[in-house]
Order: structure tokens, then sequence, then C-alpha cells
């Protein structure tokens, strides 16, 4: 056997020489020659292979040793930085082979990526076998879906190419703060982005906020946020063709400065709910004056009638509020603003937004409050794209939708009576602040009575109208993340959400399950600012799983587009799917580079959950949570990481992040251990403020220390090629309720479905399940004449590979005993009080163009029974279109008693319709009413958002022309409900 020579030193022996003659020195015995010294170390060898080695191997280190039981120790040196750092692993001894022994190590999972230069030492006395001094080399490749330093591979078997799309980045001056990187990037994009090539240069800005990781690739994405905010849009005017006639308008000025921001490449406007999540997510620290700028664009005064400044809900479904009601975001972003303001700036920011969000409250209060169930009625939140994520039926007819009660929406109605009743305490309004608190508390009550599904171990996303008021066994992404982060989730509810919200390989959907014939955009959809509140979620939850699985999300998609996307595809995370089968699973149909909320949640993604930003109104900390991933995979090369040049009300900070050794897993996650501020040690949850130093610059240090906690769970639906993982059945159809010897009978079609049982709902109970026929008999229905039942079915698809995935209800079908309903109609029972004109065009007579702000409607009423009384409205209104405007009719109605009293008084919409010939049913408003009495029902003038100052430049109706709260009303019904 041939002996090992005195190789010149290697790297890695160079590396290792002084400790080794230090021991040598210390233990003189051991460094001589002996009988049984170590002759000879070789036959070393990696597995798996140079060349087949990826980042999810365990990478073996192999080596033999002569003569038998010679060798008292092996190690092996190492590093996959280039010899920048070097790490020592002791062999464990496997066996023996001829005459020697043999050693291996087990050096886990190393980062893609990564090259790995390694010599292996035996002793006593020191023998290396270290490739004749040049050490031994070996790549770890880059596998698919691998997130590298410098690379990222996304496969997806869906688009043009059905292959492989790669990232890759290439830095100048990397050792200063203000570098230069250049991302490529070869997935297919969309031919309308403005940067249209395959690279994009990036270039930081000397004292502004980077980021310094140790990987290139993520610290280029930091860049790219920050510069798409400070370089793309931060603006001093904004734009759009329906306001202002398409010409430019000035932004709002703090002090003469600040401009604001423009929603996206795309939407070169400011929109309320894009800007104050935006804005809250991660804008506000980073500019907060303009950010204070882009929400005070959206408070405004009624028209000719200044001083009750309210929200503004923009254009939108049926013509806006109070079809939509989600207006109350901004609150959320205003909150974060003032954590950030100080001064005058911020008590002159603090009046204005607490007199919009009071006048904002009480309005609601009283148009979209449900006593009955303690919710606010309105659309879900930013999901406003009707068949997107509602039920076909409600498509053209969107009163539905109004009258929809939603998780995301009633979770801001929250936010707002949370944070003015902050601000009122602030201001010393005790009354008004325990006012607001109590509301705010019934209101999380409610929703955890109305909304949870204990089944599921999910909260639905809506109640979807008046006459069903069952909670549909489907979800949405905002709203879950932000019941987890309000607190209206409790800790056990927090880990079902976190451990249940379905995914896919590309990420977490914003709506589950997707909908059938219906193209991309929220349905089948990814948005990045979604993923972002679903981050802070998870963080909240300690569910690192999650964590890792949407930070990944967040990356590849900003890499392979080289922008923050407004959207991608669910499964293939493209901004430009394509699907030969079927034109509707293309898209998405809209997607804007630079999204301003897709902006700010990449950035929310660093700051909150990796170096765990945490901010109240008073000061700043850091509780990091860095994951096993992030610590071996993303941040293998570094003993840490760094945030550099955060502003804090005119501080700087600069956050330094100790990292433990690499251990090669992927789960868990690190706790703080220590804290220390300018060298000092501080308490582990130290809030830093403004004046906790007399410098200029915090630096903060952060040792983490490994929490040693439990696997956490996630799902993760996988594609086996059944469509039925993925989407919900059609909702049936063509619902019929009849009488048949005293009992109601439902029939209905499966609208198409094969595969499928039906599930029936009556007011919004489950009294039938599982039924594999269209007929159905209800055997408890014998009180049909005392209460008005109303019945909706819902499929579910069964067998193969399918998951509980349920379809939307469909539409509610009642039956009106004899008697339940009173009809007045115009003329005929239907009065106007001040001689409103009439007209018979459009089908039917009616009160033309009614509605003036000082014109009423009249009706009498007697009834029979005593009981609970529901009031409509038949009207027909095309102010607008049924997908946008600001002419949604909004009216009063209010029960007057024989002693002229009025009684009761409640707030219908009247939404837009697709033409003047199509009549509809206006939303409910609900009386008690006692038999034998005679009421007057007045219909009177509220106000809808043309009324607003903000709209006095809009090109359609209810803009520049004046306000328009005016429909064609054709008659009044009044339906006994029990």
């Amino acid at each position: 056997m041939k002996k090992n020579r005195l190789f010149p030193r290697s790297g890695a022996v160079a590396a290792a020489a002084f400790r080794l003659s230090t021991v040598c020195i210390a233990l003189v015995l051991g460094c001589s020659a002996r009988a049984a010294d170590v002759q000879w170390i070789g036959n070393s060898y990696i597995f798996p292979a140079n060349g087949s080695i990826t980042s999810s191997s365990d990478v073996w280190l192999n080596t033999e040793t002569y003569p038998l039981d010679s060798a008292a120790s092996v190690r092996v040196v190492y590093s996959l930085d280039a010899g920048a750092n070097w790490l020592t692993v002791a062999m464990t001894k496997n066996g023996v082979s001829g005459n020697n022994d043999k050693w291996h190590v087990n050096l886990g999972r190393l980062p893609c990526g990564s090259r790995i230069r390694y010599a292996i030492e035996a002793t006593s006395p020191s023998r290396w076998d270290n490739n004749g001094g040049s050490d031994y080399t070996a790549n770890v490749n880059v596998a698919d879906g691998d997130i590298c330093p410098t690379t990222l591979n996304w496969v997806s078997n869906y688009g043009f190419k059905n292959g492989k799309d790669t990232v890759s980045v290439t830095v100048s001056n990397p050792n200063t703060d203000a570098r230069t990187y250049v991302l490529s990037s070869d997935a297919v994009r969309r031919s309308d982005v403005e940067n249209k090539g395959t690279t994009r240069t990036l270039n930081e800005t000397l004292g502004k906020p980077v980021v310094r990781t140790g990987n290139p690739l993520f610290d280029s994405l930091f860049a790219l946020a920050y510069g798409e905010m400070a370089n793309t849009l931060s603006v001093n005017q904004i734009s759009d063709g329906a306001y202002n006639g398409g010409k430019p308008i000035p932004c709002p000025k703090d002090g003469g400065s600040g401009g604001c921001f423009k929603t996206g490449v795309k939407w070169s406007y400011v929109w309320t709910r894009d800007s104050a999540y935006a804005i809250d997510l991660s804008l506000a620290q980073m500019d907060p004056v303009r950010s204070a700028n882009t929400l005070k664009f959206k408070i405004s005064d009624r028209r000719g009638n200044p001083g009750s400044p309210e929200l503004v809900q923009d254009t939108g479904s049926g013509g806006s509020w109070p079809v939509s009601t989600d207006r109350v975001v901004w609150a959320r972003g205003a909150w974060e603003v003032l954590k950030y303001l100080s001064g005058d700036s911020r008590t002159q920011f603090r009046d204005a937004a607490y007199a919009a969000m009071v006048n904002t409250i009480e309005n609601d209060r009283i148009a979209v409050y449900d006593v009955g169930t303690g919710l606010y009625a309105g659309e879900q939140s930013f999901l406003d794209w009707r068949e997107q994520t509602y039920p076909t039926w409600t498509a053209s007819n969107v009163v539905h939708i109004g009258m929809s009660k939603t998780l995301s929406t009633n979770v801001n109605h929250w936010m707002i009576l949370d944070v003015a009743a902050r601000l009122a305490a602030e201001k010393g309004d005790t009354a008004t602040s325990t006012r607001y608190r109590g509301w705010a508390d019934a209101l999380k009550t409610a929703m955890n009575n109305n909304l949870w599904l204990p089944q599921a171990g999910l909260y639905s996303t809506m109640k979807t109208t008046e006459l069903d008021p069952s909670s549909v066994q489907r979800y949405e992404l905002m709203g879950e993340a932000l019941a987890v982060i309000d607190g209206i989730a409790d800790a056990t509810r927090t880990a079902s959400i976190l451990q249940t919200y379905p995914h896919t390989v590309a990420g977490a959907p914003v709506a589950w399950p997707q909908i059938r014939d219906t193209p991309i955009y929220h349905n089948q959809a990814i948005w990045p600012f979604a993923s972002a509140y679903w981050l802070r979620a998870a963080v909240l939850g300690k569910n690192d799983a999650v964590v890792n699985h949407n930070l990944k999300t967040l990356i590849r998609g900003a890499g392979l587009n080289l922008s923050n996307m407004e959207n991608f595809q669910f499964i293939s995370l493209s901004g430009n799917h394509q699907d030969q089968d079927n034109g509707n699973r293309a898209g998405p149909v809209i997607n804007s580079e630079a999204q301003l909320w897709s902006v700010g949640g990449y950035m929310s993604s660093v700051l909150d959950v990796v170096f765990g930003r945490q901010a109240t109104q008073t000061g700043l900390r850091f509780q990091p949570f860095v994951t096993k991933y992030m610590r071996n995979t993303l941040f293998s090369t570094a003993n840490s990481i760094h945030l550099k040049n955060l502003p804090y009300k005119g501080k700087t900070l600069n956050v330094e992040v100790l990292l433990p050794a690499r251990d090669g897993t992927s789960s868990g996650y690190y706790n703080v251990a220590s804290v220390k501020l300018n060298g000092t040690l501080v308490a582990n949850d130290t809030y830093f403020t403004a004046s906790t130093s007399a410098s200029d610059t915090y630096n903060v240090q952060i040792q983490l220390v490994d929490a040693n906690a439990s696997r956490t769970t996630m799902t993760v639906v996988e594609d086996t090629g059944d469509y039925r993982r993925f989407w919900a059945p059609r909702e049936p159809t063509g619902v019929s309720v009849t009488l048949s010897g005293g009992l109601l009978s439902i029939g209905f079609s499966t609208n198409g479905e094969t595969g499928v049982v039906h599930h029936i709902y009556r007011n919004g109970t489950r009294v039938a399940s599982n039924l594999t026929t269209t007929q159905w008999t209800d055997p408890t229905s014998t009180h049909h004449a005392s209460k008005t039942l109303c019945y909706s079915v819902e499929s579910q698809y069964t067998g193969g590979d399918a998951v509980a995935n349920l379809s939307h209800h469909s539409e509610p079908i009642c039956y009106w005993h004899p008697g339940t309903i009173t009809v007045f109609n115009t003329g005929a029972g239907l009065n106007s009080l001040d001689g409103a004109s009439t007209a018979t065009d459009h089908g039917r007579p009616h009160f033309n163009d009614w509605g003036a702000t000082n014109q009423v409607l009249e009706a009498a009423f007697t009834p029979g029974l005593t009981g609970s009384y529901g009031v409509q409205l038949v009207y027909g209104n095309a102010f607008g279109p049924v997908n946008s405007g600001v002419t949604a009719a909004v009216k009063r109605i209010e029960v007057v008693n024989a002693a002229g009293q009025v009684v009761a008084s409640d707030v219908v919409m009247m939404p837009q319709l697709s033409n003047w010939d199509v009549w509809g049913d206006s939303s409910f408003a609900r009386f008690s009413l006692t038999a034998g009495a005679t009421y007057k029902i007045r219909v009177k003038d509220f106000y809808n958002m043309s009324y607003l100052e903000s709209n006095a430049t809009y090109g359609g109706s209810g803009g520049a022309g004046g306000p328009v709260n005016r429909a064609n009303v054709s008659g009044m019904k009044l339906l006994r409900m029990e």
C-alpha cells in the first residue's frame, strides 16, 4: 500500500495549520511518531458523485486510512465560498476495506450553486489527502425549483415552453453599499410590459435601504422593489382617463413637498385599497410623507358642503359604495403612517384621518351594518371582479354582492373601528373611544360566530346574499391572513388556518377553490401582496413551512418577471400563462409591472419576516423570523445578515442578525437570544424610540438561537391531472320550489356537472346532504305558511383524486305563501309627494329619473300579521355599467306610524344594471311591523359616491355633470318573512 507523501499545502491545510501547530505544542506526545502511526490516507471520494449533487442530496465524504486502527481521528476541512470561510467536521469509522479503515461523514444538504472545496486530515501524525495540494472540489447543481445565491430555476408544466425558466444575477462593486446588479431571466414575459428585455440593471443608492445576506440574488430583489418604489411609483402628479379628462392631477402636498404614489405602471392613479395595503405593508416607513399625501388624496368632502370629510370608495361594481364598502381599509394604511410621522406633521395627519374615519364609520353603520348578524355588508376586499369569485348569477345583478357579508371586508371594518377607538383615546374623547371599542369587540364576536367553519378549520369567505344567510365553504387568502394578523382568530384557529389553507406548488391562491370557465385574474391567481400578508400571519403563527413556501413565491415571481408584478397564474407562477386547451385558463388578463402593493409586499417580506420589524406608535423593534431553510439555503454562506440605512423618525437604523451555524436541515426556525444597541446589551423585546439614543445612527445587533420547535405542517394540493383537485363544480341552476301535498319540493339542474353530489340549504341551514338526484321534498316544511322558506343548492365532487371542493350556492328561491307579498306600483299604491314625473317606456309605468335630493315616494300599508318584513324597490338604473361607476342609487326607507313618528328606518341600494330595459329589485330594508297598525313607508334621499368632491372631475355619470343618485322606480314590494 503506497504511503502518503507530504503534499504542498492546500487552502484547507493552510487554514488549519495554526490550529494544528498549537495542538502539537500542547500535546507533544500525540504529535510524535508511534508504532501505530498513520502512514497513509486516500481513496477519498464524494457521494453523490460530482455532477449529480443537488441541494436535496445528502452529501457524504468518504476516505480510508492505513494501517488499521492507526488513525486517532479524521476530519474534513471545507469551504462553500471559495475559501473565504472554512468549516471543520469530524468523520466517523465506517468499517474496513482490506488493511484500511474506512471513514465517512454526512455534510447534509448544501446550498445550490455552491462549490465545495475540501481536504481530509488524519492524525496522528497529521496526514492530508488534499488532491496534491489543490484541494478537492465538487459542485452542488441547481435543481428544479432551487433558489441559489446567484441563480434560480423554476420548472412548470404550464406555459409556452413546458420547461425550465432561469434567473441569474451578476454584481458590480459588491463590497459597497451602492451595488449595481444585472438581473437576467429567460422566462417568457408579457408583450405589454415596458421593460421588454431579458435583463434589468438595478442601481442601489448610497445611504438608502439595502440588505446584505451573502445571497446576491436575494439582495438584488430587495433593490428591485425599493427601486420600483422610489423611481417608478413615486410621482408628483397622477392621471387616469376617467378623471379630469385624462389630464394630470397634482398630488397633495405636506408642507409643499412629498408627492404621492401611483398604483402601478398600468394604474397611474391613486386607488384607495391598493394604496392603503401597500402603505401598511412597508411604504409608510420608507416614505411616510409621500404615504400620507397618497392617503389624503382619498379623503373627500361632499360637493358644496365642506366640513364632513369621509373616505372615498373608488369606482366599482354596480356603481361603487355601498355595493363595495372596503374603503375602510384606508385606516390600515393611516395607522401605519402615524407610526413614522412625528411632531406637527403627525398631529395634522392624525386629525384629518380621524375626522374622515368617524364620518365613514357613522355612515357605514347606517347603510351597511346588519343588526341580525352583527356583520357589515359589501363586496370582498380587493376581490372586486364579480364573476371571478362570486357565483355566476351575481355577475349582472350585483345587488346580491352588495348584500353579501364577507370576511376580508368585515376584518377591515373591524380595523377602522379599532383605529378610531385608539385615536379617540389619544385625543381624549373617552366616550367615543369606548363606543367604537364596543362595536369592534362585537364585530369580532360576530365574525367568529358567523363565518368560522369548524369542520373546515377556516373562515368562510362570505354569506352570499340576504335570502341565503349560510356561510359558503369557500375561502379567501386575504381574509384568513387579516383575521390572524388582527387577532380575530385565536391561537387555535390561527394554527388551523395556516395548516389548512390550500397551496399549490407555486404558492397560495387568493381564492379557493377555483371557478371553472372563468379567466385568470383573481380566479386561478396568486397575488404577491396577499402572499405578503399571509407571510405576516405565518410568522405570528410560527409556521415555518408556510413562511418558506410563500417567501419562495415572492422571490421567484419577482425574479422571473424582472419586476414586482400584479399577479400570477396559480400553478405555473407565470405572469403570461398560456393554455392551448382552454383560453379561459390563459392570463392573467390584466397584469401590471411595478404594482404598488406588490412592491410593498416584497419589502414587507424582508422587513417583517426575515428581519422581524415590529412597530408601534411609540417605538420599533426587530424580532427576526429566520427559518432553518433560510439559514441553510438562502443565507448559507453568511455568518450574519444585514439591513442597512433604514429610516426612522430622523434616525438611521442598521440591523445585523448573527446566525447560528448551518445544520443542513430545512424545518424549524430561530429565536432571539440577545439584542445589542450600539454595542450595549438591552432586553430582547426592547422597542427603540427616536429618543432612545442621542446618536443619529442605531446599530442593532441580534443573536439568534435554535428555537427547537416542533415541525409545522401545511396543505399543498398536488397536480395529479384531475382538475377537480383545484376547481369547484359549477353551481346548480334552475332551482324551483313548489307546493305538493302540503310539503315543499325542490328541483334543480346540475348545470352540466357529473360525478357530483348535492346539498340543500334552507334559510341558511343545510337540510339535505349528498343527494344524487335533482329532486327533493322537504319533510319539515309544513310551516311554509307562517315562515317564508328560501332554498339554495350546492354541488360537491366525489371519487377519484377529487378534494372536498364545493360549488357556490345556487341563487336562492323562496316559497312565498299567498298573502306574504304586497306590491305597490307606480300610481297604484306607490305615490310621489312632490309630483315626480312618470313614464311608460322600458316596458312598464314608472317614476322617471326619480330621486332628486328633495323627492319622496310613499305607500300606505296595514299588515295582516305581526312579523318581520322586507321592503324592496323595483328599479331601473343604467347610469353606468355593471362593473364600474359611482351611481349606485342609495335611498333611505322610513316607517312612519299613524302619529307621524318615524319608528324605523333603513337604507337600500339600487346598483347599476346592464341597460334601461332591465329591471331589478333593490336590497332589503328590514322592519318589524305590527298587525292592524297603519304605516306609511317613505323613500327619501341618502347619498352615494357621486356626492363627493373627489368625483367632480369624473368623466362618467355622477361626475363633472353633477351628482346622480337617481333611478327609474316602478314599484315597492313588502315581503313577510315570518
